[in-house]
C-alpha cells in the first residue's frame, strides 16, 4: 500500500486516533474561525486620507467565496512536505507527440499572433466531430475556452441578470457557484438537495421549482460529478433536459470527468435548444497548466445566435485560448485520453479500504466516478475546517473540507479527497507505458536504403531500430545484424580468449567490408524483421519484461491501437524502473517486501 493511503488507514482506523481527532476538533471549532471563509466582510482595501471618500470592492465580489484551493495554500504556508488530497490534478503529462509538435509550431508567426475568438479551426473541427460522434450531439456549436472554469464563467455572465434565480445541487463543485456570485446571483442561488443514499439530484423537488411563481433561469448540475463522484444516468438527464426546456431554463451540464467511468454507468449527453454542456482538457489529457477547455452549445437553426453573444465575453476576457495550447490540445485529443485512467481504480480502491472506519460506498463514502472520495466525518468532528487544519500540522495530509462544497460559511462534517495523487510518493509501474522510453526515438522507413540506416545507426550510437510506413504504423524493426548479415560470419569468427589474435580481427573487418558492398543498394525492407513482436502501453509490465528475458529481446516498440509507434520497451527501461521504484521507497521509509 502506498504511503498516503497507509497513513489514512493508520489515521482513520484507530479509534484512538479518532478520539484524539474529536478533542483536536472541539478544541480548535471554540478557539479557531476559518477567516477565508469568512472574508466576504472584507470591504475595504487601503487607508484613506481624511475626507477621502473609502475604496471599496464590488458588493458582487464581496459576495463570492474565497477559492478553496487559495484557502488550502495559506493553510499550507509554504510547507512541501504534505501530501494534497484536496486539488484535482491528474500526474500525467500531454501525450509526447503533442508537446513535440507544439515545439516545433511555437517559433511560427501565427502561435504568437491573434486568431479566432472561438477557437483555432483545426481544434475546432475535430471537437465538433467528437461531440457528434462520442457525445451525440447533434446541431451544436463549439467554443474554445481558456479551461472549462472560464467556460463557465462565461456562461454565467452571458445568460444571467443578477435578479435572476439559478439552482445548484448540494454538495456542489465550488467554483461554478462562485461564476454565479460574482455575476450578481450570491442571493438568487438556490441549493437544491440530493438524494442522501445516491446522491442523485431531487428531480420532483425541481420540477416544483420551475411550476413555482418564480422559476429559476439556469440549472447547474455536474456528471460525473464534482465532489460525490455520481454519473447521471440517461434517463435522469432527459427528464432535467425536458423539464427545464417546457420551463424556458437554461441547462448547463459540466462533463470535465466524462473518461472518468468507474461504476459501470455510462456517460450520457443530452441535446436540447435549451442545454449547454461544458468539457475539459485539464483531467483527462493532463493539459491542467494549458488551460484549455470548451463549451458545447446549441444551434439547431444554423444562426449561430446563441455564439454570437457567447463572444462578446470571450472576446473582452480573453480573445481566445493562447494558440500553442490549442495546437496541443489538437494532437491530445486525436490520441485519446490515456490509459492510464482505468489504472486509478487502483487508487480509488486504496483509499476507500483506507477510509472504512468512516463508513462503506454509499453508507458514508461516496465516489463511483470522476477522481474523487466525498466522505463523511466521525460524529463527534464536528468542524470540517479544523479537522483539516489539525490533519496538516499532525498528520501532514490535506483534504478539501465540505463546507466548500455544502453552502460556504457553515460548519460541516465531510470532507472530499482527490485520489489521483495517492500513488505518486512511491511510483506505481503498473504497465509498460509507465517505464517505456518516449522521446528520442529513431526510425526508419522500409524504403530506406541500408547505407542511410546504418549511418543513422552509427551517429546515434544505437544498434537497431522500429521500421514505420508512411501511416507511422510499425511494420518492422531492423538491426545493425540484420543490415550487415552478421549472422553469416559470426560463427566462424568467434575470438577465444581475452586477446585475440591479429589475423582473426582483421579477417572479420574484411568481412564486413564486404557485407557493406554486397548490400550496396538495398533497402530496409529487404532485410528488416516484418511482423515484428510488439507491445501495448497497457500491456502489464511484469508480462512484457518477462517476455524481454524469454525471447532475449533486447527490445520491443510499443504501439496504439491503431499499430502506431508510441514508444520502446527495453530491458534498460526495466532496470531504471526497478531503480527508481527501491530508491523512492527507501526514501519514503518503505522497507523493501
Amino acid at each position: 500500500m502506498c504511503v498516503t493511503a497507509r497513513l489514512l488507514r493508520n489515521l482513520f482506523g484507530q479509534s484512538k486516533a479518532l478520539h484524539r481527532l474529536s478533542i483536536v476538533t472541539a478544541a480548535n471549532t471554540a478557539v479557531h474561525s476559518n477567516a477565508l471563509f469568512e472574508s466576504r466582510e472584507c470591504a475595504t482595501m487601503a487607508a484613506r486620507p481624511a475626507g477621502a471618500r473609502q475604496l471599496q470592492v464590488s458588493e458582487r465580489i464581496r459576495q463570492t467565496d474565497v477559492p478553496v484551493m487559495v484557502t488550502n495554500m495559506r493553510l499550507l504556508g509554504g510547507q512541501s512536505d504534505v501530501a494534497s488530497l484536496s486539488q484535482g490534478a491528474v500526474y500525467w503529462l500531454p501525450p509526447e507527440s503533442a508537446i513535440r509538435k507544439a515545439s516545433a509550431e511555437a517559433t511560427e508567426a501565427a502561435v504568437s499572433g491573434y486568431n479566432a475568438d472561438w477557437g483555432i479551426p483545426e481544434l475546432r473541427q475535430a471537437l465538433e466531430e467528437k461531440i457528434q460522434v462520442q457525445n451525440g450531439l447533434q446541431g451544436y456549436k463549439v467554443m474554445v475556452t481558456a479551461g472549462a472554469n472560464q467556460a463557465l464563467a462565461s456562461l454565467m455572465l452571458t445568460l444571467m441578470d443578477p435578479q435572476d434565480r439559478s439552482v445548484m445541487f448540494k454538495p456542489y463543485y465550488f467554483n461554478a457557484l462562485m461564476a454565479i456570485q460574482m455575476t450578481g446571483g450570491a442571493n438568487t442561488c438556490t441549493f437544491g438537495p440530493c438524494d442522501p443514499n445516491t446522491f442523485f439530484p431531487d428531480l420532483d423537488w425541481l420540477q416544483k421549482e420551475l411550476q413555482g411563481p418564480e422559476p429559476p433561469k439556469l440549472v447547474y448540475v455536474v456528471s460525473p460529478c464534482n465532489p460525490t463522484g455520481v454519473t447521471l444516468p440517461r434517463d435522469q438527464l432527459e427528464r432535467l433536459a425536458d423539464m427545464t426546456e417546457a420551463a424556458g431554463a437554461w441547462l448547463v451540464i459540466d462533463n470535465t470527468y466524462e473518461a472518468f467511468l468507474f461504476s459501470g454507468t455510462e456517460h450520457a449527453t443530452i441535446g436540447r435548444p435549451n442545454t449547454i454542456h461544458v468539457f475539459s482538457f485539464s483531467k483527462g489529457y493532463g493539459l491542467h497548466g494549458w488551460r484549455v477547455g470548451y463549451m458545447a452549445y446549441p444551434d439547431q437553426d444554423g444562426t449561430d445566435a446563441l455564439g454570437l453573444q457567447l463572444v462578446k465575453v470571450q472576446d473582452t476576457v480573453v480573445i481566445h485560448a493562447a494558440v500553442l495550447s490549442q495546437k496541443v490540445a489538437v494532437e491530445a485529443l486525436r490520441q485519446g485520453p490515456p490509459d492510464t485512467i482505468a489504472r486509478l481504480q487502483q487508487n480509488r480502491q486504496a483509499v476507500l479500504d483506507a477510509l472504512k472506519p468512516l463508513g462503506t460506498l454509499g453508507d458514508g463514502l461516496w465516489g463511483g466516478d470522476a477522481i474523487y472520495v466525498f466522505a463523511r466525518l466521525p460524529p463527534d468532528c464536528q468542524d470540517d475546517v479544523a479537522v483539516n487544519r489539525w490533519l496538516v500540522h499532525v498528520h501532514k495530509v490535506i483534504v478539501i473540507p465540505g463546507r466548500s462544497i455544502c453552502t460556504a460559511g457553515a460548519r460541516n462534517q465531510h470532507a472530499l479527497l482527490d485520489f489521483t495523487p495517492v500513488e505518486r510518493q512511491v511510483p506505481l509501474f503498473a504497465c509498460v507505458e509507465d517505464v517505456m522510453t518516449k522521446t528520442s526515438i529513431h526510425t526508419c522507413r522500409p524504403y530506406t536504403t541500408i547505407d542511410d540506416a546504418l549511418e543513422l545507426l552509427v551517429e546515434k550510437r544505437i544498434t537497431g531500430m522500429p521500421v514505420l510506413d508512411d501511416q507511422e504504423q510499425v511494420v518492422g524493426v531492423v538491426s545493425d545484424f540484420d543490415m550487415l548479415s552478421l549472422d553469416g560470419i559470426s560463427g566462424k569468427m568467434r575470438a577465444t580468449g581475452m586477446f585475440p589474435d591479429t589475423h582473426t580481427e582483421w579477417s572479420a573487418f574484411f568481412e564486413v567490408q564486404k557485407l557493406l558492398v554486397k548490400n550496396q543498394g538495398k533497402m530496409v525492407s529487404d532485410v528488416m524483421t516484418g511482423e515484428p513482436m510488439v507491445v501495448r502501453g497497457n500491456t502489464d509490465l511484469e508480462a512484457a519484461a518477462r517476455l524481454l528475458l524469454e525471447r532475449r529481446i533486447r527490445r520491443m516498440p510499443v504501439v496504439d491501437s491503431q499499430g502506431r509507434l508510441i514508444g520502446i520497451f527495453s530491458r534498460g527501461d526495466v532496470i531504471r524502473a526497478a531503480l527508481a521504484q527501491r530508491k523512492a521507497a527507501v526514501a519514503a521509509g518503505i522497507k523493501p517486501s
